[in-house]
Formats: structure tokens, sequence, C-alpha cells
């Protein structure tokens, strides 16, 4: 899940803990499932870290690749 980027922290731990504690419901999580979701709960920092890293690595494979935005 994703928040502006100038929402309060307290707000984003708020919606992280909310969030966690909703997918960590059997029936919640089975029906993510069933849809085709894997939840992978995480904390607002590790999802950050997550995202940026995932930008490095696809901006570096788009630019060695040559691919340009039509």
């Amino acid at each position: 899940m994703f928040a502006p980027a100038k929402t309060p922290k307290a707000v984003i731990n708020k919606l992280n803990a909310e969030i966690v504690k909703a997918i960590n419901k059997p029936a919640i999580n089975q029906r993510l499932a069933d849809i085709g979701l894997a939840p992978g709960p995480s904390t607002p920092l590790e999802l950050d870290r997550f995202v940026k890293e995932q930008l490095g690595a696809w901006g570096k494979k788009i630019k060695d690749a040559g691919i340009q935005p039509e």
C-alpha cells in the first residue's frame, strides 16, 4: 500500500498496523490468495528500501537495454 508523500508518519504507522492486522486474519489472507495476491506484511521502512532497490535495479536494466519511452 502507498500513501501520498507528505502523509504524517503517525498516520503511516497506524495504517501499516491496521493493514498488517487485517492481512494476518485467515479469511482475509485466503481471499487475497484467491485473487492471486501473496501479501507480505512489512514495515514502512522495509517497503521504502524495497522500492528504492527495485527502481535502481530496473532503471539500470532499462538503461543498459537502451529502452526509451514512446
